[in-house]
Parts: structure tokens; sequence; C-alpha cells
């Protein structure tokens, strides 16, 4: 799968239609393909304001096709993206299967009694749907179950996939979106994979030896990674090919972090160097001689004021 990024151009999929056209007739065209629609435009905010955060839409769902329906729907969804909200959103509707499918009106019940008092762990768009569940049994005009506490709470599996990284997962690092994830192999060449659908997307090879670091520049346009054979390596994110290759020391680089501008790559070697180099050219900015043993692990603080060796 295409490492996508979200952005105004994914609004162009949404279908401007109303999802009831009266009281009793449902807009199936809007309910049958909104969710794809969304998937596939890699918003994922809308996507959840839209469909599997939103209440109308899910009451519509289950009422108008079947709860059955709209499960196999958001397990594609979740084949395809990887989101908290989503999880939480599919075990609430797992777990009260038996009971909405009898009755449709007791889904805002549901959720007001598995999410009060987990809300606060997520987001806005799970605080949405408890205030959506809350103003729809306000204004229902029949009698509905409204609990005043929560005794049940709704909780994902502790794992939710498993990766089957065949050539072993040594270095990690995830991107910002949490969709895909990189680790370094025992070949020395880093696997990108696809979380949700667990497909092994590109590899990026060009390391001689053992892979000590790995990370996504914080564009999330570049990974960069450094390695016991003296070099750090940019790739680029979109094409997979070597952007830039520098050898800045004759030692073994053992740690780096990348400042949050993305102006700099600072690194940690086996003889006790700090080095600060610039990320576009590998021109030496500082090296530090302050430990007297191997640097393990450097980091930055937020503002990139502070540097952090160890």
């Amino acid at each position: 799968m295409p490492f996508i990024s979200r952005g105004d151009l994914a609004r162009r999929f949404i279908l401007q239609q109303p999802l009831l056209y009266s009281e009793t007739a449902y807009n199936y065209r809007r309910l049958h393909e909104l969710w794809y629609q969304l998937m596939h435009s890699g918003d994922i905010d809308r996507l959840k304001e839209y469909t599997v955060c939103c209440f109308e839409y899910l009451l519509a769902k289950i009422h108008g096709l079947s709860i059955e329906q709209l499960l196999w729907e958001i397990d594609i969804i979740c084949s395809n993206i990887l989101d908290a909200d989503v999880l939480i959103v599919q075990t609430i509707l797992k777990n009260t299967v038996h009971i909405v499918s009898n009755d449709p009106i007791l889904l805002a019940g549901e959720i007001i009694l598995r999410l009060r008092n987990i809300k606060s762990y997520y987001n806005e768009h799970i605080e949405s749907l408890l205030v959506q569940a809350h103003d729809w049994c306000e204004s229902c005009n029949i009698p509905v179950f409204v609990p005043l506490s929560s005794w049940i709470s709704a909780t994902p599996p502790l794992i939710i996939t498993t990766l089957p990284c065949s050539g072993g997962a040594f270095k990690i690092a995830a991107t910002t979106f949490n969709q895909h994830v990189f680790c370094t192999t025992r070949t020395n060449e880093i696997a990108m994979y696809h979380i949700p659908s667990k497909k092994l997307v590109k590899t990026f090879s060009g390391h001689a030896s053992l892979i000590t670091s790995i990370q996504l520049t914080h564009d999330s346009k570049f990974l960069v990674s450094t390695s016991t054979d003296r070099t750090i390596k940019l790739f680029d994110l979109n094409s997979g090919e070597l952007e830039n290759n520098f050898q800045i020391n004759q030692n073994e680089i053992l740690c780096m972090t990348i400042s949050h501008n993305n102006q700099l790559i600072v690194v940690g070697t086996r003889d006790r160097l700090i080095i600060v180099c610039h990320f576009e050219t590998g021109e030496i900015e500082h090296s530090i001689e302050q430990h007297t043993d191997a640097v393990t692990g450097v980091g930055l603080t937020q503002d990139d004021a502070l540097l952090i060796s160890g």
C-alpha cells in the first residue's frame, strides 16, 4: 500500500448527500459508499467524523442494513487503517452485537455505558460520539435506556496485530500517522511494513554491517539510518532511493537523533565522540568529546536547545 499523507485534497471524496431523505427513508448510496470513499481518501479524521464515530451514521447503518454489515465494513477499515478510535468502536459493536441486533435503539445506551469511564484516554472523536449518543437520547420521543453510571468498559485486545518479520526486527521506527513501521533486519536492510494489512511495502538497502539506529525526519520525508559501517544514510520515503550517504567518522556509529527542525543529525560513536552534522550536506558542525567510553544514546529536547547523551 502506498505511503499516504492526509491533506485537503482527500475531502473531494466525500459524497455530498444527506444520510436521511426523510424520517423513514435512508440514503442507501451514502450508507454503502461513504465509508469506502473516505477510507481510500487517506483522511482518517473525516472517516471517523462522518462514519465510524458518527452516532447518526452508526444507528442508520444498523437500522437500515445490519450490525453484521457494519462490523464487516469496520473489519475492512481495520485492515487498511490502524486507529485507536476505530478499534474501540469495533470492540463496542462486537460486544453488543447480540443486544443491538435485536433492538438498534439500544445502541445509544450501550455506547454511553461503555465509553463514559474511558473517554479521557481517547481523542475528540470518541468524546464527540459520547455526546452525540447523549443528545440523541434527550431528543428521542420514545423511552430509551440511558445509564447514569458506568459499570462496563470497552477494552480493545492488548495485542492489536502481529507482523510476520521474516528477516527479524531489531530497531523499530513508526510513521507519524501510525500506519507504517520500519524494522532493521539481520541482513542489514530496513523493511517497511503497512501495519493494518501486514504487507511488506518496500526494503531499503545499502548498509554493509549492523544497523544501529533508524529514525524518520519530523516531516516524514526521509528515513535516516546509522551503522557500524561508519555511515549515515538518508533514504527518500516515497521512492525508496538512497538520497545521501555520509561518512563523518572513522569509528562505528552507535546511536543517532535528528533535530526537530530537520536541520541537524546528532550521532554517538564508539570512540567517545558526539558529532553534530548538517542534514543536507553532512558537514560537521560540532565534535564533542566529554565521555570516557562509547556514546550509546543521544537525544534533543523539544526546542533543540539541549543535547542529552549517555
